[in-house]
């Protein structure tokens, strides 16, 4: 619907006088600010230089504009057509240097904008003092107010192998007064802050004091996982707050504040979303919660398998809160008022308000903050009679949403908004042209031969799915770029899914929006309501799980480099100024064939081929190692943390697909627990056929052990087969990599407290040896026989290092030594045994993901700094 509204604007816009600086000089504005605001990331300068450009430049923009006025009386005023022209030039060349200055001016807005917003921080902020040592923190006394819901979060012992995680509270803050020295200081800023224990009696808006560990939030690990530091600094959070204890967190006021209402807003949000889970709670649950993201934007873990069909079948966008459902919402609101409001103007002073309110009531993201503004701009130029400049209004709030959080700029779903819908309203109405314009014309004529009411209903219907497909084709050739970046894959039926789905979501939100404005009268009537939208849920839910099994729904790739990116978004722009740049369509189609033969190419050359890749990734407490054959081929040691098993699989799924890598052939464990094994049932279910290997001992004990028994038939029923660990077996693949087993023996060979594993990964002259913190250290090392050269050595499973394996690593003389899985007394303790080493010993605990580069005759090791990110 919002693809249609978008063409047929496109068309009026075309109509009346094209798009372009002239027409809509909001446009350039706001592309002007937007390079500030990327220059100001790249560049950096101090704020008040950027803010003095800004002023020079806008008064030399005001003093061309003075120059002009003497100019412009003697254009009038010339006498001979001779001076007439020498006016008209200098009044040209004037105005050029006018348009610099005044560019100039909105790009060092835009500058300023961002070191304002992201890197200017006051003296008496809390962020000073933040230990500026990465994983450093410092004992803190501070005063907050809530400013946001508290959550609960506790691991789910539903789960095989539950982690060991205590239960804690979460809520975001503004800092009031922190003690310094025996003093409360008066202090500003923002923290986030996590309290071990359930917290009920915390609410928004209250001041409470706690007593905590105060530093820098955490950021990412591993390449592609989520950022959580990078998240907060775009809402100029730079700061968190850990109490280790309930006790530490004491409550000063229990009076809530109604300002600021950030607060109160947040616990509409989370009433309102709970409602309506509760009224949908004797359906299908997942699908409950799909409706809820399709309605309010927010997503709960128990939906995460509807969240990945969505995204495999190439519908990410349809289930992601967009303009497309605000315009939904907004067209269900105006024609439901139509049943009680005759008159327009009153009928468009409702939908405004409804409309912005609806938009408080969601996390206000990019999309929805420009769809929800774009319509209520166009419903108050329509209210004053004047025709609306649908890119002046996209533009101004491209500008709102890059003043509140300039940081958006860089995110997946400001560009993918904003630039699917530019080119929906440029590009829209010449391919419908192209493709479609004789057919419709043609049946146009048919329709008005026949002149029957239902021929120009069937003309409508079938003008609109028309518009529809175009859109959905216009939006996918110029989405796969961005996707393919941000989320390492593409969709070929991508266009063809969302023609499909386009009505069945918008029969959801629709449902959902009836059952929400029900619920709210009262209870009863949104429980019969729900009754409407389940079945809808239901059904969409099915269908796209099924789209999503299709064979090339979903095809995973690297994220090509950012110049090819913006060669391909260059190419768009010259093909819209083609007319104007008089340019041919030959010339232009000769520039995308180009592009792709760059782009193919790029993929061929830079494949990593003739290399074995180990991605030693940092799993908080637990172990995950990622081989990967020069073929393609994925083996995964170990996949256990002491934090979430679902976190820690969706790291591992995300460093594949970042590259471009999708199936794990097969997985190593130590032993069955969950420092080491607890992901392996959410990997299988993404990774079916997965041939696993473990110690014998935890088969043989899988009937006598519960958890045991319910891992491995939680496995099977994802189709996880295993086999135990033999010394001596060879895993070969094509391309020459040996992974040899060294330890355990046989089974019945050894005792109980010699198990672990230790394998050896043989590529050309390099060996890689992977050693697992075995209990009989001293008596393992004995039984097993080393190769004489060893180029790197990876300790895997958490604990401290025992003295003889260390002993054994001095002696070794190993080019490097890599640990992982670590705690972080383990991380001290371990550094003091192999200080000797130097910077050859690499921690994950410090440097985040570690990658070993084996190829035949050499080996390259590249840290993920985690501090940089």
């Amino acid at each position: 619907m919002e693809a249609a509204a978008a063409i047929q604007a496109g068309h009026a816009d075309h109509a009346r006088q094209g798009p372009g600086p002239a027409t809509d000089p909001m446009l350039p504005a706001a592309a002007l600010l937007i390079s500030g605001v990327l220059l100001g990331r790249v560049w950096s300068p101090p704020a008040t230089i950027a803010l003095a450009a800004a002023l020079a430049c806008w008064l030399l923009w005001l003093f061309s504009i003075g120059l002009r006025l003497p100019v412009l009386g003697a254009q009038r005023g010339a006498s001979t057509r001779k001076d007439a022209a020498v006016a008209t030039g200098q009044n040209h060349w004037i105005n050029i240097i006018g348009q610099i200055f005044l560019a100039g001016s909105i790009g060092f807005t835009g500058v300023l904008l961002w070191q304002v917003n992201q890197r200017r921080i006051a003296s008496n902020n809390i962020a000073r003092a933040v230990p500026a040592r990465p994983g450093a923190r410092t004992l803190i006394a501070a005063r907050l107010l809530i400013i946001s819901a508290p959550q609960f979060h506790q691991t789910s012992r539903k789960t095989v192998l539950y982690s060991a995680v205590a239960p804690s509270t979460t809520f975001f803050a503004r800092v009031l007064q922190s003690r310094v020295q025996g003093r409360w200081r008066n202090v500003t800023g923002k923290v986030a802050v996590r309290a071990a224990g359930y917290l009920p009696g915390l609410k928004n808006n209250q001041t409470v004091r706690i007593e905590g560990w105060l530093g820098r939030p955490a950021a990412a690990f591993n390449p592609g996982a989520f950022n959580y530091r990078r998240y907060l600094d775009k809402y100029r959070i730079f700061g968190s707050i850990t109490a280790r204890y309930p006790e530490q967190i004491r409550l000063i006021n229990r009076h809530r504040r109604w300002f600021p209402l950030t607060g109160w807003l947040d616990a509409w949000r989370r009433t309102l979303r709970h409602r309506l889970l509760y009224e949908q709670s004797r359906g299908n649950r997942p699908a409950g919660h799909a409706l809820v993201a399709l309605l309010l934007g927010y997503r709960d873990p128990s939906m995460r398998s509807v969240a990945r069909a969505f995204s495999l079948a190439g519908a990410a966008h349809l289930l992601a809160l967009s303009g497309l459902h605000v315009v939904i919402i907004a067209a269900a609101i105006w024609f439901l008022l139509r049943l009680f409001i005759s008159r327009p103007t009153p009928r468009a002073i409702l939908t405004m308000l409804l409309l912005l309110g609806y938009m408080l009531l969601t996390p206000c993201g990019p999309p929805v903050v420009r769809a929800a503004v774009g319509t209520a701009l166009v419903l108050f130029m329509l209210l004053r009679g004047r025709p609306p400049r649908i890119l002046n209004i996209l533009a101004i709030t491209a500008i709102i949403v890059v003043s509140g959080t300039p940081a958006e700029v860089f995110e997946a779903p400001f560009q993918l908004s904003f630039l699917i819908t530019l080119g929906l309203i440029t590009l829209g109405p010449r391919v419908y042209e192209a493709l479609l314009g004789k057919w419709s014309r043609r049946q146009g004529e048919i329709a008005r031969a026949k002149d029957r009411w239902w021929t120009f209903l069937t003309l409508r219907i079938k003008q609109f799915i028309a518009a529809a497909f175009i859109a959905n084709l216009i939006g996918s050739l110029l989405a796969f770029p961005l996707v393919a970046y941000h989320y390492n894959q593409i969709n070929p039926l991508a266009v063809i899914n969302g023609l499909i789905l386009l009505p069945l979501v918008s029969a959801a939100l629709v449902a959902g929006l009836i059952q929400m404005s029900a619920g709210l009268l009262a209870p009863g009537l949104g429980r019969a309501a729900a009754m409407i939208g389940a079945p809808v849920a239901n059904l969409l839910s099915w269908l796209v799980e099924r789209m999503a099994q299709l064979p090339i729904s979903n095809i995973v790739v690297r994220a090509p480099p950012g110049w090819l990116i913006a060669g391909f978004y260059l190419l768009v722009l010259l093909w819209v100024l083609r007319r104007r740049l008089r340019a041919s369509r030959a010339s232009m189609m000769v520039a995308f064939v180009a592009w792709a033969t760059i782009l193919t190419g790029w993929y061929a050359l830079t494949e990593r081929y003739q290399a074995v890749h180990v991605w030693v990734m940092d799993a908080g407490g637990g172990d995950a190692l990622a081989v990967q054959s020069p073929t393609g081929r994925v083996l995964l040691i170990n996949a256990g943390s002491l934090g979430s098993p679902q976190r820690l699989a969706a790291s591992v799924n995300t460093l594949l697909r970042r590259e471009g890598l999708w199936q794990i052939s097969a997985a190593i464990t130590d032993q069955i627990d969950s420092n080491h094994a607890s992901a392996l049932p959410a990997l299988g279910v993404r990774h079916p056929g997965i041939i696993g290997f473990c110690d014998w001992r935890d088969i043989n004990d899988r009937r006598r052990r519960r958890p045991l028994e319910r891992f491995f038939s939680a496995a099977s029923g994802v189709g996880l087969a295993f086999k135990p660990l033999e010394a001596g077996r060879t895993l070969v693949t094509p391309d020459h990599l040996r992974i040899r087993i060294l330890w355990p023996p046989a089974s019945g060979k050894i005792p109980w407290k010699w198990r672990g594993c230790i394998l050896l990964v043989k590529y050309g002259r390099e060996n890689v040896l992977i050693i697992g913190r075995t209990q009989g250290v001293r008596s393992v090392l004995n039984h097993v026989v080393f190769p004489p050269a060893i180029a790197a050595v990876i300790l895997t499973g958490p604990g401290n290092l025992k003295p003889a394996l260390a002993g054994w690593l001095l002696r070794a003389h190993p080019r490097y030594v890599i640990a992982c899985g670590e705690t972080r007394a383990a991380c001290r303790h371990d550094r003091q045994q192999l200080a000797a080493l130097g910077g050859r010993f690499i921690q994950t605990r410090r440097t985040g993901a570690v990658h070993v580069a084996i190829y035949h005759r050499r080996l390259i090791i590249a840290s993920y700094r985690r501090g940089a990110n």
